[in-house]
């Protein structure tokens, strides 16, 4: 599918003139179309793409998302970008990384949507009980952590009607567009998010940093209190989520009362009345 011609190519080095502070030396690099932002940023980053390099498009046609789920834009409409990081993060802190971008798009978000916005563990983005935003993270190092390329995908001006890239074992997710009946400029979102994501990832590298960063996380994190059933390769268990561990994990609570925590797993949320 070729989209030459089908909407007015965007200025995404417009977003230059909405960062302050060290977000102002982001690196923009843009394409019409590509099949995925985060292979662009990956193999940058392999070769040596500093720090602050942002990769972004008009059309990402074949993203992916965590556990190699699609994740598809529409084309023109849709924010889908992937940003290199290098900050001295040790390799065990690097789960942080994921719930720092979560927390950064989760604040650029509320700005127009103050009270719905809430994060899902690990890293989707819920405006109300819909998916709004999936984030991927991927990080290399040993000790410390060379690099990690965040890739990020914001359903903007696209509708409810349009095609979805969500399963349908999920509420059907939503947009900017669809929660507050307005468009948004694509560049500004943009710089807001980077703004967001560069003071996030800065308190990924001090322990003082980090400790806040996971108190305001468990301060947006919607998981938190819910009826969820974590979703393993051993099988799934119905539980209630009842805290974030210090390294990032999901905390729940069985039937029976016993705790266990999660690093890595699918977490649904318990179905809320009147959410198709």
């Amino acid at each position: 599918m070729e989209i030459s011609g089908q909407f007015k190519p965007i200025d995404w080095q417009g977003a230059k003139k909405f960062l302050r502070g060290p977000a102002a030396e982001y690196e923009i690099n843009s394409t019409p179309e590509t099949p995925s932002t985060q292979i662009l940023a990956k193999e940058a980053a392999r070769r040596g793409a500093p720090g602050g390099s942002v990769f972004v498009t008009d059309w990402q046609n074949s993203g992916r998302g965590r556990r190699d789920r699609s994740w598809q834009s529409l084309p023109g409409m849709d924010l889908t970008f992937s940003v290199i990081t290098r900050r001295r993060v040790a390799a065990k802190d690097a789960p942080l990384l994921s719930l720092a971008a979560s927390l950064a798009v989760c604040e650029a978000l509320r700005k127009p949507l103050p009270e719905s916005v809430s994060i899902k563990w690990p890293n989707d983005i819920l405006a109300g009980e819909r998916k709004i935003c999936g984030i991927i993270c991927e990080c290399s190092g040993a000790e410390y952590i060379d690099y990690a390329v965040t890739g990020i995908g914001i359903n903007v001006n696209s509708r409810p009607e349009d095609p979805a890239q969500e399963d349908k074992k999920s509420p059907a997710p939503t947009s900017l567009l669809a929660e507050t009946g307005r468009t948004f400029g694509l560049p500004e979102l943009l710089a807001s998010v980077l703004g967001e994501l560069d003071r996030a990832y800065a308190l990924a590298e001090t322990a003082r940093g980090r400790a806040a960063l996971l108190t305001s996380y468990r301060t947006r994190c919607g998981t938190i209190g819910r009826a969820v059933t974590i979703v393993t390769e051993d099988g799934n268990l119905d539980c209630v989520a009842v805290g974030i561990s210090d390294d990032g994990a999901v905390v729940v609570q069985d039937a029976d009362g016993k705790k266990r925590a999660f690093n890595a797993a699918d977490v649904i949320h318990a179905r809320l009345k009147g959410v198709i």
